[in-house]
């Protein structure tokens, strides 16, 4: 159980995040997401977004994380990179736990406009 609130910034490109949890997120927890060229012409930059999170989770506690190499944490902040390529797919790379380097993608498409 948890309750977020979430402010947009359009005019600087910036999404802040404040929550309280009280079940497998426990306490504050809170990010920025920041697209310093959302509003640039050039197709290749706008895409660019930056993260950075606090999480609250409690990884240490086996009734929330069962698996024990997950439970071992160094940092509570996150941070990563997201690159929206050609209004279909996001590429993405992060810093997790202060000890794990991930990378995703994902293909999306809005069928309301077709």
């Amino acid at each position: 159980q948890y309750v977020a609130l979430t402010h947009v910034f359009p005019k600087i490109g910036l999404e802040a995040t404040l929550g309280w949890g009280r079940e497998r997120i426990r306490g504050f927890f809170g990010g920025l997401q920041c697209a310093p060229f959302w509003n640039w012409n050039n197709i290749w930059l706008k895409g660019i977004s930056f993260g950075i999170e606090y999480d609250a989770t409690p990884y240490h506690n086996e009734k929330f994380e069962p698996n024990p190499l997950a439970r071992i944490t160094k940092s509570k902040i996150n941070y990563g990179f997201k690159y929206r390529f050609l209004d279909y797919m996001d590429l993405s790379a992060a810093y997790l736990k202060g000890k794990q380097i991930c990378f995703s993608a994902s293909m999306f498409y809005n069928f309301g406009h077709t």
